[in-house]
C-alpha cells in the first residue's frame, strides 16, 4: 500500500471510536437489529473485498455506567429527522500518483418506503467531510485528497437487478439526488441480492 494510503488508513482510524468500526469483507452482512421481526429490511449481504475503512453511526453504545449513549446526541431531537444516522459508511482509499483518492459509499437499509433516504445519505456525506477535514487538520497531510461520494439505498421496493452472465458485465445505474445545493449519486438496490461492492468500486474507479 502506498505512502498516502498507509498514512490515511493509520491516522484516520485513530479518529474513530473503535465501537463504531465495522470490518467489511467478501462475506459481510449488514444487519439492522431494530428491524428484525418486522416487515422492514433487516439485513443485506455485501461483497466488500476491497481495501476500506468502514463504520456505522447507527449503533447503540454503552458507556462505563451502562447507560446507552446516542452518537448524535448533541443534535436537538425535537427537530424532525435531524438525528438520522447512516447504517454503514465504507471509505476506500487509493493512491493516484502521489494523490489520495477516496471513494466513499454511504449505505442505507430501507423498507418498502425509501422516502427521505436520499437526504439521510446527504447528511452522511456532510459528516464524512467533517471527519476528513479533522484528519487533515490534526495530521501532517502533505498530499492532495480527492473524495467521491456514492449513496446506496437498499429497499424491497427496488426490483432485483437483471443479472448478466458475469458481474463484470453488469451495469450499475446511479441517479443524482439534490437538496439545497448538496448532491450525491444514488444507486437503488434490492437487499435480496448480494451487493457487489467490490465490482461497483472497480467500475466507478475506471
Amino acid at each position: 500500500m502506498s505512502c498516502c494510503c498507509s498514512h490515511f488508513t493509520e491516522k484516520f482510524s485513530t479518529i474513530l471510536n473503535s465501537d463504531l468500526r465495522e470490518y467489511v469483507n467478501s462475506n459481510y452482512r449488514l444487519i439492522e437489529k431494530s428491524n428484525i421481526g418486522t416487515d422492514k429490511v433487516s439485513e443485506m449481504s455485501i461483497n466488500g473485498n476491497i481495501n476500506n475503512i468502514s463504520f456505522t453511526l447507527d449503533k447503540r453504545i454503552v458507556c462505563c455506567e451502562s447507560k446507552e449513549i446516542n452518537i448524535l446526541s448533541f443534535l436537538n431531537k425535537s427537530t424532525p429527522n435531524i438525528g438520522k444516522k447512516n447504517d454503514l459508511i465504507v471509505i476506500c482509499p487509493k493512491n493516484d500518483n502521489g494523490r489520495l483518492k477516496l471513494t466513499v459509499f454511504i449505505i442505507e437499509l430501507k423498507s418498502n418506503n425509501p422516502n427521505g433516504a436520499g437526504k439521510q445519505i446527504l447528511c452522511g456525506k456532510i459528516f464524512v467531510d467533517y471527519l476528513i477535514n479533522i484528519y487533515k487538520l490534526h495530521f501532517d497531510c502533505t498530499f492532495d485528497i480527492e473524495v467521491s461520494y456514492y449513496g446506496i439505498i437498499s429497499s424491497l421496493k427496488t426490483p432485483p437487478i437483471r443479472q448478466t452472465s458475469t458481474s463484470r458485465n453488469t451495469n450499475y445505474i446511479f441517479n443524482t439526488t439534490k437538496k439545497n445545493g448538496f448532491e450525491i449519486p444514488l444507486l437503488n438496490w434490492n437487499p435480496n441480492t448480494k451487493l457487489p461492492l467490490q465490482d461497483i468500486h472497480r467500475k466507478i474507479s475506471t
